[in-house]
């Protein structure tokens, strides 16, 4: 896989643009800079927290306890920003869950981290023009 020779000249945050017209401000900053491609990188993630109940051993019917959800999603683009056009977008997602209880026990099963490595997928897709 070849490498892109690309070195990075500035920092901005997404913020920083007023909410109408974000991508307007972009190319215009690109062409005060005189940038031939902005990379663009958006992260975003989400946690949820419930209560569960689990089955310990068959001593033990029920033990009370948390999950946690979390998922995260990553956003990447090539601008060029003399043509508007997008280069190259690629987005990756991930999940995983986390299972504890509420009060302290020795247990080898808790806590418990799922799907840290399951539901990763990354999409690279280049476009053309």
């Amino acid at each position: 896989m070849g490498l892109l020779p690309v070195s990075l000249q500035k920092i901005v945050r997404w913020e920083i643009f007023p909410s109408a017209g974000k991508l307007d401000h972009l190319n215009e900053m690109a062409e005060k800079s005189q940038l031939e491609v902005i990379l663009v990188v958006l992260p975003s993630t989400n946690k949820m927290t419930s209560p569960a109940q689990y089955d310990l051993t068959s001593e033990v019917s029920r033990v009370f306890g948390q999950e946690t959800v979390s998922h995260a999603s990553v956003e990447i683009g090539i601008l060029a920003p003399k043509s508007g056009k997008w280069l190259v977008q690629a987005m990756g997602t991930s999940s995983a869950t986390l299972r504890e209880l509420d009060v302290p026990m020795d247990s080898n099963r808790f806590p418990r981290i799922t799907g840290s490595l399951m539901g990763n997928n990354f999409v690279l897709r280049k476009i053309r023009h």
